[in-house]
C-alpha cells in the first residue's frame, strides 16, 4: 500500500509537511494606502501557519488621513459598492448603482501566465537546499501504514517508559510469522500494540482489570471514534449507570459473537477440506488450533466493509492464527468521554474455531477518557502519581511523532518538493479556498517543515528589518512587479465597463480626480470619491499598495499536504 486516506487527525496535526499556496487576488480595501504584511497564526498547534498579503479589509476601519479631500477612502469604497454608509445629501446618489463590483470582477486579467512563471521560480527557490531522497529515507517507516492513534499509544508508552522507567512487564508469547500461513491468503497485518514492548501501557490495562487482569495477554487492538467499531455500537449511553452500560455492552458483544460463530460453523466445512490438502499430515486429526483459525479466516469473504461480518471474521481469525490461538484485548470508544476494553478469546468446538463469549471479568469500561491514550495519561498523573509536566511533555511528543509517521506514506513523501497548479479563490470571509486544477491560476507547493521554517524566518527578517537577502528577495520583487502590471491591466480592462455617467468606471472613479462634466456644467458630479489609481500612477511601489489593486497572496498551512491528493503534485 503506497497511499491511503485517513479519517483521523493525522494530517490535521502533523508537523512534517506544509503547503504554500500562491495566487493573485483582486483587492478592494477600506483604506487608500496599505502595505504587504506577514500575518501568523501564533498557535503552537498551527506552527508555520502564515499569510503574506495586504491586510484583511475591515469595514469598520476609520480612515482619518485621506489625501483625497474630505471623503475617507472607506466611505468611497462603500459608495462604489452601492452602500451609502454614513454619507448624506447628494453624494448618496452614486450608491444607487449596485453592480459595479460584479462588472469589474469580470475584467480581472488572466493571472495564470505571470503566476505560473513565478510558481516555477518559487519551486526552484524552495528546493535549492532540499534533498528529496534524504527526506524520504529519514521519514519513511514500515509503521507508516498504521493509524495515528495506534502509533500514538505505543509512542506515548515508550516515552514514559524511557523517561520514568515505570510500568508492568509482560512477556511476549509465541507469535507466528504471517508469511508462514498455509491455509489462507498471506497478509502483513499484525496487532496494533504488542504489550511486551510497552510497560506503562500494560500497567494501565492492569489497573483497569484489577483482580481480573491476565498477565498472559500480550497483544491489543486499539481504536478511536465514537462507536465506530461494531462491538461498541450500543447506542445512547447517557443516563445509564456504569453497570447498566456494562450490561448493555456485554449483551451486544455476545450477540455479535454469536452471529460470527454461527457463520463460521455453517461455512467452514470446505475450508477444512482444503486444509487437509495442504500437507500430507492429517491436520484435522492433529487439530492444530492456529491452522484451524487460518481455515476459519477464509469463511469471511474478501473486500467487504470494515463493519461487515465477513471483515470482522477475517480480522479476528487472522489475529487468533497469528497469536498462536491465544486471547488478545480489543479496545474502542463508547462516547466522547468513555471507552471499553474486552478480551477476545478463542475456543474450539471440536475442530471448529469459535470466539468465546464475554462476561464482566473480561469487559471493562473507562468512564473518564474517550481514548486509550487519554486514559493512560490520566492514570499516570492521578493514579500512578507521576510528574504531570513529564507526562504532558511525553504525550505532546507522542502526538507530534505519531502524526508525522502516520501521514508519511511513500507517495506523500515523494510529492514533497513538488507543486501543482491550483484554483485559489478569496472567499467573502477572506479565506483562501484552494483546489488543485490543471487549469488553475495559482499554485500550491508542498514543502518539508524545515524548508517552511527557513522561508518563514526569511520573511520575518524582511518585515522586521525591511531587508531581504538572496534569491527570495529577487523573487519577491518579481512578484510585486507582476502585481503592479496586473493591477494596471485590471484598471484598463475596466474602461470597457461604463458607469452612471456613461463613462468608464476606472476613469469615472479615478482617485484625486473630478468627474469630467458631460453636456455642460449641469453634468458635473462630486469630486474626489475615486478608488482607482490614475493611469500613469503605479498601483504598487515596492510593498506599498494604493487604491484598488490585484494583490499577491502567499499562505502556508497543512491543507492538501497528503493523502490521495499527493499524485497530483507532479511539477518540479
Amino acid at each position: 500500500m503506497t497511499d491511503y486516506s485517513f479519517i483521523n487527525r493525522g494530517f490535521q496535526t502533523q508537523d512534517l509537511i506544509r503547503t504554500l499556496n500562491f495566487s493573485f487576488q483582486p483587492y478592494m480595501p477600506f483604506t487608500q494606502q496599505y502595505s504587504m504584511m506577514l500575518q501568523e497564526a501564533n498557535d503552537p498547534e498551527r506552527a508555520n501557519y502564515f499569510r503574506v498579503s495586504p491586510p484583511t479589509p475591515a469595514e469598520e476601519h476609520q480612515d482619518k488621513s485621506s489625501a483625497d479631500s474630505s471623503y475617507p477612502f472607506s466611505l468611497r469604497t462603500k459608495l462604489f459598492m452601492g452602500n451609502a454608509g454614513g454619507a448624506t445629501g447628494k453624494i448618496t446618489a452614486v450608491a444607487r448603482n449596485k453592480d459595479r463590483v460584479d462588472k469589474i470582477s469580470t475584467k480581472i486579467p488572466d493571472t495564470s501566465n505571470k503566476a505560473s512563471r513565478l510558481a516555477a521560480e518559487l519551486s526552484r527557490l524552495l528546493n535549492a537546499d532540499f534533498d528529496s531522497g534524504d527526506f524520504i529515507a529519514q521519514n519513511f517507516h514500515p509503521e507508516t501504514t498504521r493509524d495515528m492513534h495506534e502509533l500514538e499509544v505505543g509512542m506515548f508508552s515508550r516515552e514514559i517508559d524511557q523517561a520514568l522507567g515505570i510500568g508492568q512487564r509482560v512477556q511476549q508469547g509465541p507469535m507466528r510469522d504471517p508469511s508462514q500461513f498455509v491455509a489462507t491468503t498471506q497478509t502483513k497485518q499484525g496487532f496494533d500494540v504488542i504489550l511486551s514492548q510497552y510497560n506503562s501501557a500494560n500497567a494501565y490495562i492492569s489497573s483497569l482489570y484489577g483482580e481480573d487482569y491476565n498477565p498472559a495477554i500480550d497483544a491489543m487492538e486499539v481504536s478511536r471514534g465514537i462507536q465506530e467499531k461494531v462491538f461498541f455500537k450500543i447506542g445512547e449511553t447517557q443516563g445509564l449507570t456504569e453497570q447498566q452500560t456494562l450490561q448493555k455492552l456485554i449483551e451486544h458483544i455476545n450477540s455479535t459473537i454469536d452471529g460470527y460463530n454461527t457463520k463460521i460453523r455453517a461455512a467452514i466445512a470446505p475450508h477444512l477440506q482444503d486444509l487437509t490438502q495442504v500437507s500430507p499430515l492429517d491436520l484435522i486429526a492433529l487439530a492444530e488450533p492456529a491452522l484451524l483459525a487460518e481455515a476459519a479466516r477464509n469463511v469471511g469473504a474478501r473486500g467487504r466493509g470494515k463493519t461487515s461480518r465477513d471483515y470482522m471474521i477475517r480480522q479476528i481469525m487472522h489475529r487468533f492464527a497469528l497469536n498462536s490461538f491465544r486471547p488478545y484485548y480489543f479496545q474502542g470508544q463508547l462516547s466522547q468521554d468513555s471507552f471499553a476494553i474486552f478480551t477476545l478469546s478463542p475456543k474450539l468446538d471440536g475442530v471448529i474455531p469459535q470466539i468465546a463469549l464475554v462476561d464482566s471479568t473480561s469487559v471493562k469500561i473507562e468512564t473518564n477518557a474517550g481514548t486509550f491514550k487519554s486514559g493512560m495519561h490520566q492514570f499516570l498523573v492521578n493514579t500512578a502519581g507521576q510528574d504531570s509536566a513529564v507526562v504532558d511533555a511525553a504525550a505532546s511528543r507522542a502526538s507530534t511523532l505519531a502524526a508525522a509517521r502516520s501521514v508519511a506514506t511513500l507517495q506523500t513523501l515523494q510529492s514533497v518538493g513538488r507543486y501543482a497548479t491550483a484554483n485559489v479563490q478569496l472567499s467573502a470571509t477572506n479565506q483562501l479556498e484552494v483546489t488543485i486544477s490543471a487549469e488553475g491560476t495559482g499554485s500550491v507547493h508542498k514543502m518539508s517543515m524545515d524548508i517552511s521554517t527557513k522561508m518563514l524566518k526569511d520573511i520575518r527578517a524582511y518585515y522586521s528589518t525591511g531587508k531581504m537577502k538572496g534569491q527570495f528577495r529577487i523573487w519577491y520583487n518579481n512578484m510585486m512587479a507582476a502585481a503592479n502590471s496586473l493591477s494596471k491591466s485590471w484598471a484598463e480592462n475596466s474602461q470597457n465597463v461604463f458607469g452612471d455617467r456613461e463613462m468608464p468606471i476606472s476613469h469615472e472613479w479615478r482617485a484625486m480626480s473630478s468627474w469630467e462634466p458631460i453636456g455642460g456644467p449641469k453634468g458635473y458630479k462630486k469630486k474626489y470619491i475615486g478608488v482607482w489609481n490614475d493611469k500613469d500612477e503605479q498601483a504598487w511601489k515596492g510593498s506599498i499598495g494604493k487604491n484598488f489593486t490585484v494583490a499577491p497572496f502567499l499562505e502556508s498551512r497543512r491543507q492538501l499536504s497528503g493523502g490521495l491528493q499527493s499524485p497530483r503534485f507532479t511539477l518540479q
